[in-house]
This record gives C-alpha cells, sequence and structure tokens, in this order.
C-alpha cells in the first residue's frame, strides 16, 4: 500500500509541475495569438483525447505520465504553414521570445508562492546541508553552522578528547568529556571553542562526565592544544517551526528560490564535472551516486511516506523540482526552452541577411532533432541507473 501511495504522489508531484510549467507555454502562446494544436500531459503515445476546446485545441493524456507539452501551430520555419498567421514562425521575435521565455516566470513565481504560504504557516527545515562546502544560507538546506545557530540542530554539548601525546592530554584532559565552560564564560559552539584556544593562552576549562564536573587548566601551543571536537548527540529539533510576519516572509521567500536555484545549478555543474573530468575515481562514482530521475525520486518518495510524509514536505518538492526544471532548460541544449530560445533569436538575425534559408531550416531542425535524440537516450540511461540502485 505504501508503495502504491507513493508511486501516485510522485505522479502527482509530476503533473502539478509540468501542468504549470507547459500552461504558462500555452497562455502566452494563446496571448500572442498563435493556434495551440496540442496540450498533452505526459510523453506520447497517446492514451486518451480528454476534449477539445472553442479554439480548436486538443487536451490529451499520454501513455509516460513524467512530462507533458504544448503543441503549437508550426513552430518549423520551412513548413507549409509557417506563413499563417497563426503561426510559431510568422510571429515577430518578441511574441516567440515570450512564449519560449515563460517558463521562467512560472517556475519562479510557483516556487514562490509555495515557500511564502510555508513561512506563513511554520515550517521545519528539510535537514542540514552537510554535501556542499559552500554555504547558501538556504532556510529548507541550511549550513551546519546555520542550523546551529537558528536551534534547528540541537545537540547535548560540546565533546572533548584528547590526542595521545598531546598538550591535552598531559593536562588530563580525558576521553568523551563535555565541555562547561571556558575561562568562566560557557561556550557552546566549536568555532568559538577554537578561537579562545587560537590565543595562546591559559584556559581554565569546566569539564562533565556523567555529571560530574571538573576544572581543568590548559595553555594551546602554537593555537592548539591536541584534542578532536564534536557536538555529542546531535539531533533536529522537531518542535522548530519559526512563523514569519507577511513582510519576513514574502522576502524569505524571494531569497529561497533565489538560492535553491543557485544550489541546484551549483550541484548540477559540480556533478557534470566530476562525471566527465573528475579529479578521482571516487569522484565520478559519487557523482553518479548523485544523478536521479523520475523513478529515482520515486524510490525517494515512498521511502519518505514509509516514515510519514507531511503535506508541507509534498509542496517543498513541487517547489524543489519546478526550480529543478527551471534549472534544466536555462541550460543552452537543443530541443529545451533555452536551447530553442537561442536558436529561434540567433534565425531571426540571420533570417534578414542571407538567401540560404533553406539550409538554416534544415541545420536547425537537424540540431533540436539530435538533441531530442540525445535527451531520451541521457533519460532512458538514467531510469536504467535508478533501477540498478534499486537492487542495491
Amino acid at each position: 500500500m505504501t508503495i502504491f501511495i507513493g508511486i501516485l504522489l510522485t505522479l502527482f508531484i509530476f503533473t502539478i509541475v509540468v501542468f504549470i510549467h507547459e500552461m504558462w507555454h500555452f497562455l502566452t502562446a494563446r496571448l500572442t495569438k498563435m493556434r495551440v494544436f496540442e496540450f498533452g500531459i505526459g510523453i506520447p503515445p497517446k492514451a486518451k483525447k480528454l476534449f477539445e476546446d472553442k479554439k480548436w485545441t486538443e487536451y490529451t493524456l499520454n501513455w509516460l505520465p513524467i512530462w507533458g507539452f504544448v503543441r503549437i501551430k508550426w513552430e518549423d520555419p520551412g513548413s507549409e504553414e509557417a506563413g499563417d498567421k497563426d503561426a510559431f514562425a510568422h510571429k515577430k521575435w518578441w511574441a516567440r521570445f515570450v512564449v519560449l521565455i515563460a517558463w521562467v516566470t512560472m517556475n519562479f513565481i510557483l516556487a514562490f508562492f509555495i515557500f511564502f504560504a510555508l513561512f506563513l504557516y511554520g515550517v521545519s527545515p528539510i535537514a542540514p546541508n552537510f554535501l556542499t562546502e559552500k554555504d547558501y544560507h538556504s532556510y529548507f538546506l541550511p549550513s551546519p553552522d546555520d542550523a546551529l545557530v537558528s536551534g534547528f540542530l540541537q545537540y547535548d554539548g560540546i565533546s572533548l578528547s584528547s590526542v595521545t601525546g598531546s598538550i591535552a592530554e598531559k593536562s588530563g584532559i580525558k576521553q568523551d568529556e563535555i565541555l562547561t565552560s571556558v575561562n568562566g564564560n560557557k561556550i557552546t559552539d566549536i568555532d568559538a571553542f577554537k578561537k579562545e584556544v587560537e590565543k595562546n593562552i591559559p584556559l581554565n576549562l569546566v569539564l562533565s562526565d556523567s555529571g560530574v564536573t571538573r576544572d581543568v587548566t590548559v595553555t594551546p601551543q602554537d593555537g592548539k592544544i591536541g584534542v578532536a571536537l564534536w557536538y555529542e548527540n546531535m539531533r533536529m529539533n522537531p518542535d522548530y517551526k519559526p512563523h514569519f510576519s507577511l513582510f519576513t516572509a514574502s522576502r524569505q521567500a524571494i531569497w529561497e528560490t533565489y538560492t535553491l536555484s543557485r544550489l541546484t545549478l551549483d550541484t548540477l555543474g559540480k556533478t557534470l564535472h566530476d562525471l566527465i573530468i573528475p579529479d578521482t575515481p571516487s569522484e565520478r562514482t559519487e557523482a553518479s551516486e548523485m544523478i536521479a530521475g523520475p523513478i529515482g525520486m520515486g524510490v525517494g518518495i515512498v521511502s519518505m511516506v514509509d516514515h510519514g510524509l507531511h503535506f508541507s514536505m509534498v509542496l517543498i518538492l513541487i517547489a524543489m523540482l519546478s526550480l529543478n526544471l527551471w534549472v534544466l532548460n536555462i541550460l543552452p541544449f537543443p530541443a529545451l526552452d533555452w536551447g530553442r530560445l537561442v536558436s529561434t533569436t540567433i534565425m531571426s538575425i540571420v533570417w534578414i541577411f542571407t538567401k540560404k534559408k533553406s539550409f538554416l531550416i534544415k541545420l536547425e531542425r537537424i540540431v533540436h532533432s539530435s538533441g531530442m535524440i540525445l535527451l531520451i537516450g541521457l533519460s532512458l540511461l538514467i531510469a536504467v541507473m535508478d533501477v540498478l540502485k534499486i537492487g542495491k
């Protein structure tokens, strides 16, 4: 039953994001008076025609329910209908630009309103971000330092263990002792303790072990005393759900939309770098483990359902998938929105100065067809990788 619910939830999340993405293409096409032949949910072949509206647009469901499309009257400048007034290729460059760029607005608006509503309602972060060294100051994926400062991460104290032969061991610091205070001041942050040590002045430490406290004096040398440090019993605070005012929630939502977009883009760039030109073989292995398609995401969602998935997490997943879709589409890759926008812009400029229009039409068709074939191949490869991971 859990698997069934997880699969349905995965399809629901993908459908919502894709529907809104394609709906914006559809609406802008209608506003610029382009003919829309079909609005489809899923990847063909067609499973069912739902209905046809007064402007002769078919609304369809297709057999692979993980994507969607809007089929506009001819985008190919070389087609017989390209000269029709309601054809994409016939419209002014700005109209084509608006239709192709529409996803940017919609993906951001969707993510913003979801985040805005959640911040007003009160929502916990997802988890600390231990995967990237760079601090993006995200609310939902905070750095460990931000999570500690905000109170999202809780712990029972700073634990010290002396290194054999070190100043700390010679001063009497034992293993797994909890630091209570330094020179009479309570220290609750490892970085703050390191700064005290770097002063190279004698430190009076109050240490606790099994409820018994004692004083130890240690004098650092070269800003070191020779101890291993960690946060004892670190855990996420289940009650951490701050509510934001209207203004703060809107500001936080804008920042979160921007921040998670940057995080997604940077992570994608690093993953591609590690796959293609890794510094070590292990980097390629780790990068391949990071890649996941709809099947991999579905497996993750099934696991979340099994452990109890709150509705707020469903909304966060919709917002993050929407931003992922935006990041993928800003890549100037053939067949994707930005790639089509680049080629459309170039064609519009070159069209004015050349007579070899048929050659340009064929070239653009070949480029986008090749890109689509490559995308389908990559999608199948990622699907296979997702399936293989399930068995591990």
